[in-house]
C-alpha cells in the first residue's frame, strides 16, 4: 500500500536525525461565533503565532512527504472533502458521494443513529442523514472512517486495531465534555480528538523499522517521552506531524492549533482561547484513552488523568462519573467503527489494580 521511500530518508529516518538507542528516553520537556454562540472552526479568529520549532516541524514534514507516501483518505472521501468544502455543493451531490462507497454510507447511516447523533427517530436514508448531520459533520466522520479502515506496514510493537481503538476512546471523551469547550460542537471534538494521533499511524506506516525501535525504547503510555524519542529519529513528532496532516486535508486551524499543542503544558483557565480549550480536552482523553484500552494500568497515568480533568474543566468529584459515561460510549461507538473492546473497570477498581 504505501510507496518506497526515496533520498532525504536513510535507514527509515530523516538524514542528519538521530539513531533512536534502545534504552528510556527522559521526559522533558474572521467570523468569532455562530448566531447560536459556537465558534466556526473554518473561521476560527487566527491561533497562536507559529514558532521556530513549528517551522522545523513543517519542515521534516516536507521532506517526509516527498520522500514517502503518507496515509491519505481514499478517492471517494477526497470527493466528499472536496464537496463540502464547495459553497455550491448540493445535498444531493454529496449524496451520491457517499452512497458511491457502500461501506461509507452504512457507517453514516450507524452513527446517525446512535444516540451521540441526537436523533429521536430512526433515519434510514442517506439523504435524510447527511441533513441531519450537517455538511461538515458528515466532512469529518468520512475522514475519520476512511482512515480507520487503512492498514498499516507491518510494525512490531504498533497495531492498527489497538491504535484507532485508543483514538476512539479519546474521540468519545472529547464528545462527552463538549460543554467544556464553549463554542465548539460535540462532532467537532469528536473529529479532532479522533484524528489527533494520526501521526503515529503515519510513522508506523511509512517508517515501520525504525518505528518499531523507537515503540521498544519507551513506554508508550508516556506520550510526551514517545514525542521525544520521535524527534530524535524524525526530526518531528507524532503531534507535530498530526497537525501537519490533518492541514493538508484542509481540516481547520483551530483544530490543527490544539493538535499541534496537545503535549505541553496545561494553558490556565483564565488566558484560555478556543484553541486552548481544545488542547486541554486533548490533554485529558489522552491518559483516560490509556486506561480504557489497555490492560496494565499505572498510578502515573491515572494521576496524569485526573490532573488534566482539572485544566478541563471536570471537578475531581466528578471524574469517576465521567470516567464510567465515556467507557459506556465507547464500547457503544467501537461496534460503529467495527472495532475490538473490553470490560473496563470502574475507576475505583483501576485504583487498587494499578502498579
Amino acid at each position: 500500500m504505501w510507496a518506497g521511500c526515496r533520498r532525504r530518508v536513510t535507514r527509515e529516518g530523516l538524514s542528519g536525525g538521530v539513531q533512536v538507542k534502545d534504552q528510556q528516553r527522559a521526559t522533558t520537556q474572521s467570523r468569532p461565533a455562530r448566531n447560536d454562540g459556537r465558534i466556526d472552526p473554518d473561521r476560527a479568529p487566527p491561533g497562536p503565532q507559529k514558532t521556530a520549532s513549528d517551522e522545523a516541524a513543517r519542515i521534516a514534514f516536507e521532506e517526509i512527504k516527498k520522500s514517502c507516501t503518507l496515509p491519505t483518505p481514499d478517492g471517494v472521501v477526497l470527493e466528499i472533502l472536496h464537496l463540502t468544502g464547495d459553497s455550491e455543493a448540493t445535498i444531493g451531490a454529496i449524496t451520491t458521494a457517499v452512497e458511491s462507497d457502500p461501506a461509507m454510507a452504512s457507517r453514516l447511516l450507524k452513527y446517525v443513529n446512535t444516540p451521540r447523533a441526537g436523533v429521536s427517530h430512526t433515519v434510514t436514508s442517506v439523504r435524510s442523514a447527511i441533513t441531519l448531520l450537517g455538511m461538515k459533520t458528515v466532512r469529518s466522520i468520512a475522514l475519520g472512517f476512511s482512515l480507520v479502515s487503512k492498514g498499516t506496514r507491518a510494525c512490531k510493537g504498533f497495531e492498527g486495531n489497538a491504535f484507532w481503538s485508543e483514538s476512539l476512546a479519546r474521540a468519545s471523551a472529547c464528545h462527552l465534555i463538549a460543554d467544556k469547550c464553549h463554542g465548539l460542537t460535540p462532532d467537532e471534538l469528536f473529529t479532532c480528538a479522533l484524528l489527533s494521533q494520526v501521526g503515529r499511524l503515519a510513522f508506523a506506516s511509512v517508517f515501520p523499522q525504525t518505528y518499531a525501535e523507537v515503540l521498544y525504547s519507551v513506554d508508550t503510555s508516556d506520550f510526551q517521552a514517545l514525542a521525544n524519542t520521535e524527534r530524535e529519529a524524525f526530526e518531528i513528532d507524532h503531534a507535530a506531524l498530526s497537525a501537519e496532516m490533518m492541514t493538508e486535508w484542509g481540516l481547520p486551524t483551530l483544530f490543527t492549533d490544539a493538535v499541534r499543542a496537545q503535549l505541553v503544558s496545561e494553558t490556565p483557565e483564565e488566558t484560555e482561547s478556543s484553541s486552548d480549550r481544545l488542547a486541554n480536552a486533548l490533554r485529558f482523553a489522552a491518559p483516560l484513552s490509556i486506561l480504557l484500552t489497555r490492560r496494565r494500568v499505572r498510578r502515573d497515568t491515572l494521576r496524569r488523568m485526573v490532573l488534566s480533568a482539572t485544566h478541563a474543566g471536570i471537578t475531581p468529584d466528578d471524574v469517576s462519573d465521567v470516567f464510567d459515561l465515556i467507557a459506556r460510549n465507547w464500547m457503544r461507538m467501537s461496534g460503529v467503527f467495527s472495532l475490538p473492546t473490553r470490560r473496563v473497570p470502574v475507576l475505583a477498581e483501576l485504583y487498587v489494580q494499578a502498579h
